[in-house]
C-alpha cells in the first residue's frame, strides 16, 4: 500500500497553465506508476491526454533530453521545462527549476515489493502551506506573454530558452554579493551551486566587501567581512535568502533573512547542501593544538620509518637464508670417482674373504714364509711354532667356520652383484 500527497495548489496550477501550454509528462517512474499519478491529476484526460512518457519509453536511463527531438521533430524552440532535477535535463536553459516537495519522512522506494509495509509521517505543518506553484504559474505566464509580445512586434519566432534566460537574469540584476563563511577554503567559488545561482539570476559576485556591495551572504557572524559590512551598513543575510529568491524568481526582502551577531547559519533546513552548513559551523582550532598534532604526526612517522627499516633488514636475512648464501656448500665429488671407489672396496673385501677361506681349507703342512716383520724382529722357528699351534687350533674349528661360510656366501653373491652393477654404471 502506498500513499501520495498532492502538492497544494496543484489542480489550480494545472488548469490555468493548460490554457497557455500543451502539457506533457516525462517521468523516470515505471509505466504503471506514471499512469496512475496522471490519472489522479487528470482523471478526465483533458490536461495531458495520452502525452505521457515513462521510464520504459525513455531513450536514456540518465537524461530526458534525448526524447525531445522525437517528441518535437520540428524544433525545440517552443519548449519550457518544469522539474526539480536540473541534472536529468543536462542543465538546459529551458528549465524552470521547482523546489522539491517532500511531505513524508523517510519515503521508501515506490518500486518496493507489494508485501512491504511503509509508515509515512508528515514532516511539518508548514509544508502543507507550500505555495511555490503560484510563483511558477507567474513565471510561466511571463514567459508566454514575452514570447507573443516579441512575435507580434517582430513577426518572428523566438527561442523560448532565450526568454527564460533573460527573465531569470532580471531577478537579482542590481545585486553585488559577497560570500563569507559559505565556500570552504581551497574550493573554486565558480564551481559551487551558490555562485552559479547568483550568475544565472543576474547578480554580480565579488570577493571583498566595499562600498558597491549590496548584500553579504554569511555562514556565521563575527568574520572580518561580517564586521566590515556592519560598519558600512550593508545587510548581512543567510544563504536561505538566495535560495528563496531563486525558487520564487523574485527578489524577497533581505530583512526577513538577516543574520544577527549571535546567529549561525543552518543550511540543512529546507534548502542548500548540508555539507556547507557543517563546514561553516565547525569550531576553529587553536595554533598550539595544531602544533601538538603536527608533533604527534612526526613521532608516528619516525616510528613507522624505523619499523620499516627493521622489516627490510629482516627481509634481507630471510632472502639470504632462502638462497642458501649462509650455508656451507658440500665438497664437489665426481659421481664416477665415487662409483669406482665403491667397486674397488667390494673387490678388495671379496678377495680378502676368499683368501681366508682358502687358507683355512689347505693342508696344515703349508706354512707361509715368515713375514718381513718377523724376520726383522729375529723370530726363529721356535717362536713361529707358537703361531703354528694357534693356526692348528684355528684349523680345528674350520668345520664350524665352514658353516658360517655358507651363510656368508649369500652376502658375497650380493657383493658381487653390487660390484657388477657399479662396473656397468662406470662403463655406461
Amino acid at each position: 500500500m502506498y500513499s501520495t500527497k498532492i502538492r497544494p495548489y496543484t489542480r489550480e496550477f494545472l488548469d490555468r497553465v493548460s490554457r497557455l501550454y500543451e502539457m506533457h509528462i516525462i517521468s523516470f517512474g515505471q509505466r504503471q506508476y506514471t499512469h496512475k499519478i496522471a490519472e489522479l491529476l487528470d482523471p478526465e484526460k483533458v490536461l495531458f491526454g495520452h502525452r505521457i512518457m515513462s521510464r520504459d519509453e525513455l531513450f536514456s536511463a540518465m537524461h530526458k533530453t534525448r526524447n525531445l527531438k522525437a517528441l518535437f521533430p520540428c524544433g525545440e524552440e517552443l519548449i519550457a521545462i518544469i522539474d526539480d532535477r536540473p541534472d536529468v535535463w543536462q542543465y538546459s536553459d529551458a528549465l524552470v527549476r521547482v523546489k522539491p516537495y517532500k511531505y513524508f519522512k523517510d519515503t521508501g522506494d515506490i518500486n518496493a515489493p507489494g508485501t512491504s509495509t511503509q509508515v509515512h509521517v508528515p514532516i511539518e505543518e508548514e509544508d502543507d502551506l507550500d505555495n511555490i506553484l503560484e510563483d511558477i504559474e507567474r513565471v510561466l505566464t511571463d514567459i508566454h506573454t514575452s514570447y507573443y509580445k516579441h512575435y507580434d512586434e517582430e513577426n518572428k519566432v523566438q527561442d523560448v530558452k532565450l526568454i527564460i534566460s533573460w527573465l531569470r537574469s532580471q531577478v537579482l540584476r542590481d545585486e553585488v554579493i559577497v560570500f563569507s563563511g559559505i565556500i570552504p577554503l581551497g574550493v573554486d567559488p565558480q564551481k559551487t551551486d551558490a555562485y552559479q545561482l547568483c550568475i544565472q539570476f543576474g547578480a554580480k559576485v565579488e570577493e571583498n566587501v566595499n562600498e558597491k556591495t549590496t548584500v553579504v551572504i554569511a555562514g556565521r557572524a563575527g568574520t572580518d567581512k561580517f564586521r566590515k559590512a556592519q560598519k558600512l551598513n550593508i545587510p548581512v543575510v543567510t544563504l536561505k535568502w538566495l535560495y528563496t529568491c531563486c525558487e520564487r524568481w523574485l527578489k524577497v526582502d533581505k530583512h526577513d533573512f538577516e543574520l544577527n551577531s549571535t546567529d549561525h547559519l543552518s543550511i540543512t533546513e529546507n534548502v542548500g547542501p548540508p555539507l556547507i552548513g557543517q563546514l561553516a559551523q565547525m569550531p576553529v582550532i587553536a595554533k598550539h593544538d595544531i602544533q601538538d598534532m603536527e608533533h604527534e604526526v612526526e613521532e608516528v612517522l619516525s616510528e613507522e620509518s624505523e619499523d620499516e627499516e627493521n622489516d627490510e633488514e629482516g627481509d634481507d636475512d630471510e632472502q639470504e637464508e632462502d638462497l642458501g648464501l649462509d650455508r656451507e656448500l658440500p665438497p664437489l665429488v665426481d659421481e664416477d670417482d665415487e662409483l669406482l671407489r665403491n667397486s674397488m672396496d667390494l673387490k678388495a673385501r671379496r678377495k680378502r674373504t676368499t683368501s681366508e677361506e682358502t687358507y683355512g681349507e689347505e693342508d696344515e703342512s703349508f706354512r707361509p714364509p715368515p713375514t718381513k716383520v718377523a724376520q726383522t724382529l729375529g723370530l726363529g722357528d721356535d717362536e713361529e711354532e707358537g703361531s703354528s699351534n694357534e693356526e692348528k687350533n684355528a684349523s680345528a674349528h674350520s668345520s664350524n667356520d665352514s658353516r658360517s661360510s655358507n651363510n656368508t656366501g649369500t652376502s658375497d653373491e650380493f657383493d658381487d652383484e653390487m660390484a657388477a652393477d657399479l662396473e656397468d654404471q662406470l662403463l655406461s
